[in-house]
């Protein structure tokens, strides 16, 4: 069965029944794979950009409290960074 459902998800076709005792794959046109935006454009969570700098969760919320770390958005209670903008910023630190 397993076997299955991945000659399906790989081939993009589907069962014609369900309930059937042979499973007929019939194939379904083709769809463009869906447009996904450069990894950079992506937009992360506070855990992320703690993930990506090394740090506690507890220091991106200081940093933001603070105001010296990455710029941030708010959507509703949200808080959302860029990485683009995560990225520049960690490269923009000062080396030691």
């Amino acid at each position: 069965m397993r076997l299955l459902r991945e000659a399906i998800a790989s081939h993009n076709v589907v069962q014609s029944a369900p309930f059937a005792a042979s499973h007929v794959l019939v194939p379904q046109p083709h769809q463009p794979e869906p447009k996904t935006p450069p990894e950079t454009d992506r937009i992360v969570t506070e855990i992320e950009v703690a993930t990506l700098a090394r740090v506690s969760l507890a220091t991106v919320r200081r940093w933001r409290l603070l105001r010296q770390g990455p710029p941030y958005r708010k959507v509703g209670s949200l808080v959302r960074y860029h990485q683009a903008e995560v990225q520049q910023w960690l490269e923009d630190l000062p080396r030691r």
